[in-house]
């Protein structure tokens, strides 16, 4: 019944055997009427409903419930939340909706919840109890089913300033979309598993959490963090994405190696700025970096190659599709053996924007290109001769408009000792801090293997060792 502009209503019916009915684009559909208590699928999308009936509660068996660009509609009921089965909820353009009431911890099997281009004057509720939850070890207990929501989308919202303290508890988050909330103005402690942030055109973002999550292993490895034409983004802010992006990429590198993956590119994130971060000990002008090692460089566990390019771009750009950087790395060492590689840092995007400013993007790829090469090299020749000696780092935009104008690397290590800080404290950890966030992460990992009932020892970013013992910590140095 797609696009059947003249149905006003459904028939009284009990179809018993229907399980999808799309009524995508049904206009002068006003009022709906549940005529199947076996449906799964529902499309209302584009019709002129203003309010779901209550009845909507026996749809037990109802997987997926599409309202987008429903601009009638006012208020969603509060039995939704008595789906058992809803996975899928979408919203997004319902331009009315001021509220939304149900708890996401009410809806257990939710997977996907879209209020973009909705009214909604704050973000939806994660507890019934809306008191703040103190204690960060209640992470874990996502893991026994508190929310399954893996997707949730509340771009281009004008209204929210923040988002609910307590959305760390959303353990299996792994997409945040964000876009164009223009009044949004902190982002608290994120879900541990977040793959994507995407805040682009967030123009009033000063503040994110620090850190901006907690860590953990993760199946996937490849992340991004975009912040986009954030143009108020505060520097201690910036220095918290990076922070954060910095161990995080640590933690990714250490699980690709135990496993025997190589990954290209295990984190991306930008934001505005145009200057490479003091914390790189290798910056120049231009797109070009031209390296020699001193002595010994690769004598300790080299982990994550970090990257970083510093993009003017056209005042009067058009909006693009897509961008991207492609970075070209390549190392020799004194024998004219080299070791090639290349990796793409920024973009992520799929639909059109335009950025305002400068921006730094900055990527984290594993070193495995490089030691994976060495382990090889080992075997026919000694250590000091095939260690490279120089590198040549490029930097080109592939994708849409814009110009390289800075560019820089550094090596991230792992320290064999206890507590080692290098850098300065744009780049680095204090020991204040590895004190505080180490203790938070230590418990949560040791809640995590015991609510898992394994006994097992992990090296978490390969900074700190997370066991029932907690025998040790350490965390990165960046250093060369």
């Amino acid at each position: 019944m797609r696009g059947c502009t003249s149905l006003q209503e459904l028939p009284h019916m009990n179809l018993i055997s229907m399980k999808t009915l799309i009524l995508t684009n049904c206009r002068s559909l006003q009022n709906f009427r549940v005529i199947s208590d076996n449906l799964e699928t529902l499309h209302l999308d584009g019709t002129a409903i203003d309010q779901l009936p209550t009845n909507m509660v026996k749809l037990q068996r109802l997987i997926v419930l599409n309202l987008k660009d429903c601009k009638m509609l006012v208020a969603v009921p509060e039995c939704l939340g008595k789906l058992k089965a809803l996975q899928e909820l979408v919203l997004s353009g319902c331009s009315k909706l001021e509220s939304f009431p149900i708890p996401i911890e009410n809806m257990k099997s939710l997977q996907i919840l879209l209020l973009d281009g909705t009214a909604t004057k704050e973000m939806p509720k994660i507890f019934q109890n809306s008191s703040t939850v103190k204690d960060i070890r209640r992470v874990r207990h996502g893991m026994n089913g508190l929310s399954s929501l893996r997707r949730l989308c509340l771009s281009r919202n004008d209204i929210i300033i923040n988002l609910q303290i307590d959305i760390s508890q959303l353990y299996h988050l792994k997409w945040l979309d964000l876009k164009y909330c223009k009044n949004l103005t902190s982002i608290p402690l994120l879900p541990p598993n977040l793959e994507t942030l995407d805040a682009h055109g967030c123009e009033k973002l000063k503040i994110v959490a620090s850190p901006m999550a907690l860590l953990i292993l993760m199946e996937q490895v490849n992340s991004k963090f975009i912040f986009t034409n954030c143009k108020k983004l505060e520097q201690v802010a910036k220095n918290s994405i990076t922070s954060y992006a910095q161990r995080k990429s640590q933690l990714d590198a250490l699980k690709c190696y135990e496993e025997g993956n190589i990954s290209k590119a295990l984190l991306t994130t930008c934001f505005p700025g145009s200057e490479v971060p003091s914390w790189f000990n290798h910056r120049t002008v231009g797109s070009a970096l031209q390296l020699k090692f001193p002595p010994h460089w690769c004598d300790n566990r080299l982990s994550t190659v970090v990257l970083c390019a510093v993009v003017a771009f056209p005042y009067n750009q058009d909006e693009v599709n897509r961008f991207s950087i492609k970075c070209t790395c390549e190392f020799k060492n004194e024998f004219g053996t080299n070791v090639r590689f290349s990796c793409i840092l920024g973009g992520g995007w799929t639909e059109p924007r335009k950025i305002d400013s400068d921006h730094v993007f900055i990527g984290y790829t594993s070193s495995s290109h490089i030691t994976n090469h060495l382990e090889e090299s080992l075997k026919s020749r000694e250590h000091h001769q095939c260690v490279p000696t120089e590198a040549s780092i490029k930097f080109e935009v592939k994708d849409g408009a814009g110009e390289i104008v800075n560019c820089g690397l550094s090596l991230v290590y792992d320290e064999p000792n206890d507590v080692v800080v290098a850098g300065n404290r744009d780049g680095a950890l204090t020991r204040r801090d590895v004190s505080i966030v180490g203790e938070t992460i230590l418990s949560f990992a040791a809640d995590v293997l015991r609510s898992s009932g394994k006994e097992q020892r992990r090296r978490v970013g390969k900074s700190i060792v997370v066991s029932e013992k907690r025998e040790e910590m350490k965390t990165i140095s960046i250093w060369w």
